[in-house]
């Protein structure tokens, strides 16, 4: 996943996830801070999930949880460290 981390106002890109084998007929999902959202796009080889902004505001520092599923959220893949 890169970036590792973004800014707390959402305007940092996208967060993709790169890897191999994402296969056009799943459906890709993005958790972050516990809110899922659908990915921006996918092909091959990576997912775009949305930077969206912290909750907490502007001055949010700090690591959230974050995790990608390839089957429409019955199971999830956490990335160690969150986002």
């Amino acid at each position: 996943m890169s970036p590792r981390s973004g800014p707390s106002n959402g305007l940092g890109g996208d967060i993709v996830v790169r890897g191999e084998g994402f296969r056009p007929e799943q459906q890709y999902l993005c958790k972050l801070n516990g809110t899922v959202y659908e990915a921006l796009s996918y092909n091959w080889t990576e997912i775009r999930c949305p930077m969206v902004a912290a909750p907490e505001g502007d001055a949010f520092f700090g690591n959230v949880d974050f995790s990608v599923s390839a089957n429409g959220g019955s199971e999830w893949h956490n990335f160690v460290g969150g986002f």
